[in-house]
């Protein structure tokens, strides 16, 4: 069929009537004085939110070309979420800035390669003195303030988390789950968290973003797992009769068996879901040995004397409750083997009084701590499932917004930080014929700030003229008071990764859209009967064949 072609400043100006439209919406949610969106569901009842990834996952655009532009915007929001927890809202905004500015130069023939490094000169140098403001987390009040900020000022959920930390060290494993009734509590149990998610999303078949898992068998093996036929056909057909779910945690696992596990998952034959090993016990058997401990089971592989058609389920590790995400998996209540764990650490304590190295030293404490690990559960409290949802929301930010802290520290929030950052940066040590295009980025880094105090019904302009005055401190306006303080000192902070995150993902995305010449869309009154050419196959992550 046939398709709409457009170009150059046509192109563009669709590009940005589709990015204002997406910004103009999610921008009423940013800040503490930021308004709710209803969004309208398909099936079921709406949902009344002020959570902005949870509002740009809901625009669709009825313009093709609109819509273009609008979904890989939400692409670099939601990638900032994935990796940092938080900054959906702030990378829209910045995107948005970053787009009309940029767009603004290049309609006047401003050279797009200038344009490309100068954008790139000034966010490394952006980033530069973020890294000089960063604090480390080192107290539980300043995780008690993340939290607060992240879930819009909720500082009964703030507290909520803060105490969850506290109780499991900031290394620990943190999770949720509800329960209906009022109250709201954290409880302790045993947990372990990896940061490997499932090898592919197919294995999600009711929906949502993650597998869940109960009362589940677990597979630890070093083999990539390429066929099921190579000797793990009779330990599938066991749990399978069992009706026992699993999860395999394996070196790797290639396209037929993934197909096969895949297939029997999604008719119900056996629930099941994959990741590889986590990446701390990859290439170390220490940290694997001390995994399969936590787990209860016996590590499968040659060089633990273990084939898998010898496998039995008495061999198997088993937990409660496990979560798989794309990016981390958490394993609650596993069935620990305690004769072994009391016997390693004991080895281990008995390392420590060696004489050995700062490193060696440094990685055994590691492990003592991974042996020891606990899990704090937010037992979140609810009476409808509309309150669930705004409170899961929320509750999914600010659990990620602290991680991405306890990472690599924390700036002072409410957009000063960017703000601040940019107007440290020296223009004039930047090349002539770039400085155009790097004050675009250093100017846009204002978009946040501006729009939280425009949604606190002051004036963005009269805000940042007095900001200048307090260039290079912790003084910023509080929207949420109204007042002018040392933002660090009455806890607005917000956590550097989820800033420099939607920095970067922003400035990728806007130079991608800046630099379009034409754009192939479908006519919305004759959709695509597009079908795949021979040999297509879709993407994998280990293999470059993106293109066909």
């Amino acid at each position: 069929m046939s398709k709409v072609l457009s170009y150059s400043n046509d192109a563009r100006a669709k590009i940005q009537s589709g990015i204002d439209k997406l910004a103009k919406t999610v921008g009423v949610t940013m800040g503490p004085q930021g308004k709710n969106v209803i969004l309208q569901k398909f099936v079921g009842t709406p949902v009344i939110t002020k959570d902005g990834v949870s509002v740009a996952r809901e625009i669709v655009l009825e313009d093709p070309i609109e819509n273009l532009a609008c979904q890989l915007v939400k692409e670099a929001a939601g990638r900032t979420a994935d990796m940092a927890g938080d900054g959906t809202t702030t990378a829209t905004m910045l995107t948005h800035e970053i787009f009309s500015r940029g767009n603004e130069l290049i309609t006047e023939n401003y050279n797009p390669l200038y344009l490309k490094r100068g954008l790139e000169w000034a966010r490394d140098r952006v980033i530069e003195c973020l890294n000089k403001m960063a604090i480390p987390v080192t107290d539980i009040n300043s995780i008690k303030h993340i939290a607060t900020i992240s879930s819009n000022n909720d500082s009964e959920m703030g507290s909520l988390i803060a105490e969850a930390f506290d109780k499991v060290g900031l290394t620990g494993t943190v999770t949720a789950e509800a329960c209906p009734g009022n109250s709201s509590y954290v409880r302790v149990t045993d947990g372990i968290e990896y940061k490997k998610g499932y090898v592919t999303s197919n294995f999600i078949v009711d929906g949502g973003s993650e597998v869940v898992l109960q009362n589940a068998a677990i597979i630890l093996t070093t083999h990539e797992i390429t066929s099921l036929t190579s000797g793990w056909l009779n330990i599938l057909n066991e749990l399978s009769e069992l009706q026992t779910p699993v999860l395999i945690i394996c070196k790797s696992i290639k396209q037929e068996a993934l197909a096969t596990l895949v297939a029997n998952n999604k008719i119900g034959r056996l629930k099941c879901v994959a990741t590889e090993i986590p990446p701390y016990a990859r290439n170390n058997n220490e940290w694997l040995e001390d995994l399969s401990i936590l787990l209860g089971t016996k590590i499968v592989g040659p060089e633990f004397g273990l084939e898998p058609q010898n496998l039995k389920k008495s061999d198997l590790g088993s937990a409660k409750r496990i979560i798989v995400g794309k990016y981390e998996t958490k394993i609650l209540e596993s069935k620990k083997n305690l004769e072994r764990l009391e016997t390693k650490l004991a080895v281990y304590k008995e390392d420590l009084q060696k004489l050995i190295g700062d490193t060696d030293r440094l990685d055994i404490k590691k492990r003592m701590e991974f042996l020891t690990n606990k899990a704090a559960v937010i037992v979140v409290g609810y009476n409808t499932e509309l309150e669930l949802r705004e409170k899961g929301d929320r509750l999914d930010d600010a659990l990620g917004a602290t991680r991405a802290a306890i990472e690599e520290g924390y700036v002072p929030g409410g957009g000063a930080a960017l703000f601040h950052a940019a107007y440290m940066v020296d223009l004039s040590k930047a090349s002539y014929e770039i400085r155009e295009a790097a004050s675009v980025l250093l100017e846009s880094c204002s978009r946040p700030l501006r729009q939280i105090v425009h949604n606190a019904f002051q004036d963005p302009d009269e805000i940042i003229k007095e900001y200048k005055e307090y260039r290079g401190t912790n003084i910023g306006f509080n929207a949420s008071s109204g007042k002018w303080e040392d933002l660090i000192a009455a806890g607005i902070i917000d956590p550097k990764k989820v800033t420099r995150t939607a920095l970067e993902n922003s400035t990728s995305i806007a130079l991608l859209l800046i630099n379009t010449e034409a754009i192939v869309s479908e006519s919305p009154d004759k959709p695509s009967d597009w079908q795949p050419p021979a040999g297509w196959r879709p993407p994998e992550a280990s293999n470059l064949n993106h293109k066909y």
